[in-house]
């Protein structure tokens, strides 16, 4: 999951929390985790952050620290919430949990990209080691790793389910025949 998803999900969880405390008796504690959720969302240096003080890996460990107390809270006395509250409590630091597990905090890196930057002559250095600028080739974008990921899953299935392979490589013959159809039509149009 991306980072910007998950921040989205502290937003709703703060909102969510907040909303829940005007409705639920001896609701202080669902103020303060919607209030430590949104802050940790408005502090994130991600795309929906609008402070960005706390880096991704400082970001992670708050996230888990913030739902395990937020777990434990309603062992104390003095911050238990009614039965509608510990539910809503619980509820939201699993769904945290949850999504903090999920997350990928750290930018995605192909393996591919550095095998071929390691075997360039320099062992991949750039300008500095003297290649060539234009050697570099740029990361492949939100369609080619799409497309790519497309080909994999449909490489696992082949070797996953021998029964459809049939299915599948009929299948990729028809996408083959409207890619090829497509293209054509669009050399015709731009003449």
């Amino acid at each position: 999951m991306a980072f910007g998803i998950h921040q989205f999900v502290e937003y709703l969880l703060a909102v969510a929390l907040v909303l829940l405390s005007v409705h639920i008796a001896r609701s202080q504690l669902l103020l303060a985790a919607g209030a430590v959720f949104g802050l940790l969302a408005l502090t994130a240096r991600g795309p929906l952050g609008l402070i960005r003080v706390c880096g991704r890996r400082l970001h992670a460990v708050l996230d888990v620290v913030v739902a395990v107390l937020l777990a434990a809270s309603p062992l104390v006395p003095a911050l238990r919430p009614g039965l509608a509250g510990i539910v809503a409590v619980e509820l939201a630091a699993v769904a945290s949990l949850r999504v903090s597990t999920l997350t990928r905090y750290s930018p995605r890196v192909d393996p591919a990209l550095t095998t071929a930057t390691a075997d360039r002559p320099g062992g991949g250095q750039g300008a500095a080691a003297g290649s060539d600028p234009r050697e570099t080739e740029p990361p492949p974008g939100p369609t080619l790793s799409a497309i790519r990921g497309l080909g994999r899953m449909v490489a696992g299935a082949q070797t996953r389910l021998p029964d459809a392979q049939v299915a599948l490589q009929a299948g990729a013959r028809r996408a083959g025949g409207h890619a090829g159809r497509l293209q054509r039509a669009w050399r015709r149009a731009g003449r």
